[in-house]
């Protein structure tokens, strides 16, 4: 598979439950109490981040990328090819790696700390020793786990806006928000 088409792939995904988050939780938002109608669009929020920043890269990669290469966006800032397979690293100042395997359908974004992945029927997310595993179209999942939920949305929030949005928008000249 091309890397472009790679990419795409892992972004149909992100939009895939983006949209059941949407249709099933936030559509219901006049039955729901404010904490989890918050907790479940910022979850959608950021979701729309990774989707963005991914749509970026592969814009900004062309056609001729081979499959099992390495794209280079800056010091400290790059993406490997590999298969079927791909994985976007930064190093500095924080460690933080999104990659996708095409075949699972599952991308995963991972730090120093905070490991979330991210499928089109589950999200299951750890910090520290705090594990979490919801269905984002669910809204009893969001009840239900809104503790955990709220203490992992916090470090999730953080990765991917303070640092990862950030540096893509500079380093690609693109605007994702």
């Amino acid at each position: 598979m091309k890397p472009k088409e790679l990419l795409m792939k892992a972004s149909n995904t992100l939009s895939i439950v983006s949209n059941r988050i949407e249709s099933k939780v936030l559509n219901q938002s006049t039955k729901l109490k404010p904490e989890i109608i918050s907790i479940s669009s910022r979850l959608n929020e950021l979701i729309t981040y990774i989707n963005g920043i991914l749509r970026s890269i592969s814009e900004r990669i062309g056609d001729e990328t081979d499959v099992d290469s390495v794209v280079d966006f800056g010091k400290y800032f790059y993406i490997v090819f590999h298969k079927d397979r791909f994985v976007l690293i930064r190093n500095k100042p924080k460690y933080i790696i999104i990659s996708y395997d095409s075949g699972k359908d599952e991308i995963h974004v991972k730090s120093r700390k905070l490991s979330v992945k991210i499928s089109t029927a589950s999200l299951e997310a750890s910090l520290l020793t705090i594990k979490v595993s919801i269905d984002p179209g669910n809204i009893e999942d969001y009840i239900n786990k809104f503790n955990e939920l709220r203490y992992i949305m916090k470090s999730f929030g953080k990765i991917i806006e303070y640092y990862m949005l950030p540096l893509t928008e500079k380093r690609l000249r693109a605007s994702i928000k």
